[in-house]
This record gives C-alpha cells, structure tokens and sequence, in this order.
C-alpha cells in the first residue's frame, strides 16, 4: 500500500505516472494483542462466547463509539472495502495542526539528511548511500546493480518528537475506527512514523503492494493489526497516491500478482485527511 511510481513500458497504467509532488503522510499503526470478539457472528466463529461480560461490554462499547461520533458511514466501508476516508472535519483535526506537522518534519528530515525539502519542488540534493553495505553488497544494489536512488525517507518515533503527533494517536474517531477492527480491548500502539516521498522510480511492476499483517495464516476476519495515515498533503492519482484492491481484506491471504495491480484503484483524499485501513488489505 505505497504510492506507485513510474516504470517503462506501462504508461498506460492508472499507477503508472511518478509523483508530480512530494507527499508527506504519518502512519499510525496499532497492533492487536489477542484474538477478541468484534461482533456476535466474528466472535462465535472464532471461539469467543459473547455472553462473556467482559467480550460482551466491548462489543457495546465499540457500538456506541461510532454511534456517537458518527462514524457508521465509514465503519461499513471498513467491513466492505477494507478501507475509508475520514476528512478532517470528522476527526477534528485542523488544517493549522496539519501545517505544524509539516513544518517539524520537514525541519526533521532536514536534520537527518542534511537536504532541504520543498513541497513543490520535492528535495533539492540526493542522498548518496553508495558506500553503505547493501544486503551484504557492499556499493551494489540487488543482483550487482548499482543502488537504486531514495525516493522517500522515514522518519520513526514522532511520539518523542512532538505532542501534536501523540495527539494523533489518540484521535477519538480514529481510535474508535481501529477498534471496530481490531477489538475495544486489544488494541495496542504499535508505531508512529511518517513518510516524506518525492517523484522517483516509484516501486516496480508490482506497486509495492502487500498486506501489513504478517502473522502466520490462516487469517480471521478480526484485524491482526490496522492503520491510520494521516495524509499532510493532497493525495492525487497524479501526484502520487495509496493503490488498494477493495474487498481484498476478505481474501486471508497474501496478495496475487499480477491480479492484485490489475484489479487495484487509487485513494484519493485532502490533506488532514485520515486513511484507515484493514491490516491484511491489499
């Protein structure tokens, strides 16, 4: 679930096109500790007696949750496609927070590399890693080719970096979202990074496509783990955008290929936008 990039030969392809411009998102991920009821028919199939209180006053919980923030729209998407797009006037995240963040992981990305980044004109310089080893080949990039070129870097722990990134984490409408997913009770944070990425190679043939969970199969219909990516810039088919497969959450399974890029379709959201998503989505 990368934004795609260019590759040759496939100019016709929806995801074929490179970023135009640099997107920043953060991805907050929380996992699952166990195995939880989610509704009454998820529950009974796995095991789980929902006559339990305790299963029985999460399963309320999450209800009125969604109920209360209105956010019945987007937890069927959820269950139907794997995914939905929260805007911000939902989540309550504004713009002026939105425009905090980009400024402090900017400043960060700056501090750690060392080039400037412009949201327009993507970064100014390029990172040379050619002396570093790479998979144990040292200035070769796999099968003796020399390294590919960045095209994104990763900033990790934001929940040290800043209070409005912890903030995010706890976002009601997002945390009661994951929930629905994972388990009123289950639920744990797992990570707090972000992305900066700029127009580049992109990710190949298979758009980097690929399910965030990754524990052993076979895999139930409760989420493993899940996801919020908060978009900090407009995502756009042609600037650069997440591809999914709807429906592929379903599937419990890894992606096929290449059915996983040929069935998939582009999200497409505003910035302060909150993406959620299924952990075993396509």
């Amino acid at each position: 679930l990368k934004p795609s990039g260019s590759r040759p030969g496939a100019s016709d392809h929806p995801f074929s096109s490179a970023p135009e411009r640099r997107s920043l998102s953060v991805p907050v991920r929380p996992r699952s500790a166990g195995i939880a009821g989610r509704r009454s028919m998820a529950a009974s199939r796995l095991g789980v007696d929902v006559r339990s209180p305790g299963v029985a006053k999460g399963l309320q919980l999450q209800a009125k949750a969604i109920a209360d923030l209105k956010l019945e729209k987007y937890a069927l998407e959820l269950e139907m496609n794997g995914l939905t797009v929260v805007p911000p006037e939902v989540t309550g995240v504004t713009l002026e927070r939105v425009d905090k963040m980009v400024e402090l992981l900017l400043a960060r990305g700056e501090e750690l590399t060392g080039l400037h980044f412009d949201l327009d004109g993507g970064v100014v310089g390029e990172i040379d890693y050619s002396n570093l080893n790479l998979l144990g080949l040292a200035g070769q990039g796999i099968g003796g080719e020399p390294p590919p070129k960045l095209t994104q870097i990763q900033i990790v722990q934001l929940a040290q970096l800043d209070r409005v990134f912890r903030d995010l984490a706890i976002n009601p409408a997002a945390l009661a979202l994951v929930r629905q997913m994972v388990g009123h009770q289950d639920t744990r944070l797992s990570s707090t990074n972000s992305f900066i990425k700029w127009k580049g190679g992109g990710y190949g043939s298979n758009l980097g496509m690929h399910c965030d969970q990754s524990t052993p199969l076979p895999w139930g219909r409760i989420a493993m783990n899940a996801n919020v990516n908060w978009c900090l810039t407009d995502y756009t088919k042609e600037g650069g955008a997440f591809a999914y497969v709807p429906g592929s959450h379903l599937r419990h399974h890894h992606p096929v290929f290449p059915a996983a890029v040929v069935q998939a379709v582009p999200v497409e959201a505003k910035r302060g936008s909150a993406i959620v998503f299924h952990g075993a989505l396509w």
